[in-house]
């Protein structure tokens, strides 16, 4: 009996898509069973099936966010200290190798318990969890695959949007002139690989050699954990799932490395039930036409949540949006009730402490992010207008907790607002919505840029922190254009001309494991894939 083992680490929008997979997977009967080893706050998404069994890893979201906490502070700290300037885009890349360090590769242990019980036949992994991957794959002697849910292998092509906030901005710059020009010859720099990721390699080394130890395996060098995440390293193989209409597949990738449309962009689980899940987002869609969404995912927004719902109702207010949702979430709980009321009437010794208690949680913010915060200085002079925007919300928002899902939303819907994830992204867009980026972290400043320069979209800028009521209100009016609208439309009507990217990965898992050394790859036919259309076959 054919059995996988997937390892699904990171965040809702790593989860979604690795669902939408297994779901393909045994649709078409590639695996008789799979094994999901995933964090506890995301269980709930995972469709019963008796084919599919649950394994809880020993950590959650929680536990990330702790340790992105602690090192924005430090590293704060020492840019303050260094005079060095902060760049968000090398910070998360250094967020991801203690994470992976810390919290990640410590499972390992968990996991090879599911892996002894139930031998796999293949091991697959989401991005964090390559390393588990490739340790598990010459533990057991069965192929893995890493599952990139964007184009992270380093090409020449382009330079590599994780390495910092100017080469996320150039590299969106470039993509948008190849997919404009796609004749034009394609000027290639060898330097643009060396911007990657070798301080995730070298801190990751020792713990990983460490790890394979305990199984009794041989130690990896740097560039034999390069390897893995580019694949070259046997029997391990890498897929990037992402929409070719936004980036090319990289030309010079290696033989391992295969490319596959987006995995989740229409994902609805199996049973899903609008009615059921969200039934006010339901009756709001009904009731008229469509509105704009704004949706932060999980991206922990906590802090500024005031300054935040106080700029975008700001901006669907002035960009004369009629009807709008906000869907609220507990990471960053942004909405009309953040805003300041006017203060009720009272002894002045009552006065007297809330102005005491203001400025101590000014001082608290203050010394923990190194800069004043503007939404406790602002609340005196902002609730006559906030007044308004309560009163603008309340009219034409509906604001609520419920969690539908984008692919069955954002078709009934007229634009979006969002952080800039992958995977929100391309929801929006395969289904003919222009988005509004208001990026905060690592790839979002690369995402928003691109589907700006493709004139599917724009960004509110400078970053979702600071961006403000004129900011987000100039970018929806921009995404509400005619011209940009049409765009977002032909694109979803040419994505919707393509094979689903869950029902192409898993094909391509089955013959990866069905080879017996993964050398060869066709398509359903038997004839070899189109490099330009899916994959960068060996």
């Amino acid at each position: 009996m054919t059995t996988a083992l997937f390892i699904v680490v990171g965040s809702r929008g790593d989860t979604e898509p690795s669902l939408a997979l297994i779901d393909a997977l045994l649709r078409n009967h590639i695996f008789a069973h799979v094994h999901i080893c995933l964090q506890s706050d995301y269980a709930h998404l995972v469709p019963p099936s008796p084919r599919l069994t649950v394994h809880l890893l020993p950590f959650s979201t929680k536990t990330f966010q702790k340790v992105m906490i602690k090192d924005y502070i430090l590293t704060r700290l020492r840019c303050f200290f260094t005079r060095q300037p902060f760049d968000i885009v090398s910070f998360q890349l250094h967020c991801i190798s203690a994470m992976v360090c810390d919290i990640v590769l410590p499972s390992l242990s968990s996991i090879q318990s599911v892996a002894a019980a139930h031998p796999p036949s293949l091991v697959l992994a989401s991005s964090l969890a390559a390393n588990l991957a490739s340790t598990l794959a010459d533990a057991h002697a069965v192929p893995a695959v890493v599952l990139n849910l964007q184009p992270n292998v380093p090409t020449s092509a382009y330079p590599n949007y994780m390495s910092s906030v100017a080469n996320a901005s150039l590299a969106a710059t470039e993509i948008a002139h190849l997919q404009r020009h796609p004749a034009s010859v394609q000027k290639e720099s060898p330097a643009y690989r060396a911007t990657y990721d070798y301080e995730f390699h070298s801190t990751s080394r020792p713990v990983v050699n460490k790890l394979r130890a305990t199984l009794g395996l041989a130690p990896l060098s740097a560039e034999q954990l390069a390897d893995v995440l580019y694949g070259r390293y046997p029997r391990v193989h890498v897929i990037n799932s992402y929409p070719a209409q936004l980036v090319p597949p990289g030309k010079d990738w290696a033989p391992g490395v295969h490319h596959v449309p987006a995995l989740a962009d229409e994902y609805e689980p199996a049973g899903w039930d609008a009615r059921k899940a969200c039934p006010r987002v339901a009756e709001f869609l009904a009731r008229g036409e469509k509105p704009v969404v704004v949706s932060f995912g999980s991206t922990t927004i906590q802090g500024f949540e005031k300054t935040l719902s106080r700029a975008i109702l700001h901006g669907l207010k002035e960009a004369g949006v009629a009807r709008a949702i906000l869907l609220r979430r507990a990471h960053g709980d942004i909405g009309s009730h953040q805003l300041t009321k006017k203060a009720a009437d009272g002894p002045w010794w009552a006065k007297k402490v809330r102005e005491w208690a203001t400025g101590m949680v000014n001082l608290a913010m203050w010394l923990v992010w190194l800069k004043p915060q503007a939404e406790l200085l602002e609340d005196a002079a902002n609730a006559g207008r906030d007044e308004e925007l309560r009163a603008w919300a309340a009219e034409h928002m509906l604001e609520c907790t419920e969690e539908p899902q984008y692919g069955w939303l954002l078709q009934r819907c007229a634009g979006l607002v969002c952080h800039g994830g992958a995977g929100t992204v391309f929801a929006g867009l395969k289904a003919g919505v222009p988005v509004v980026v208001a990026p905060i972290l690592g790839d979002q400043f690369f995402w928003g840029p691109l589907v700006q320069e493709l004139g599917l979209g724009a960004v509110a800028g400078p970053n979702l922190q600071r961006a403000d009521g004129e900011a987000f209100a100039q970018a929806i009016k921009t995404v509400r254009e005619q011209d940009v609208r049409e765009r977002a439309r032909a694109y979803a009507e040419e994505g919707h001309k393509m094979e689903k990217g869950s029902d192409v990965a898993a094909m391509l898992l089955g013959k990866i494991v069905a080879s017996e050394e993964g050398k060869y790859l066709s398509d359903r036919t038997g004839q070899a894939v189109n490099r330009e259309a899916y994959t960068y076959s060996r």
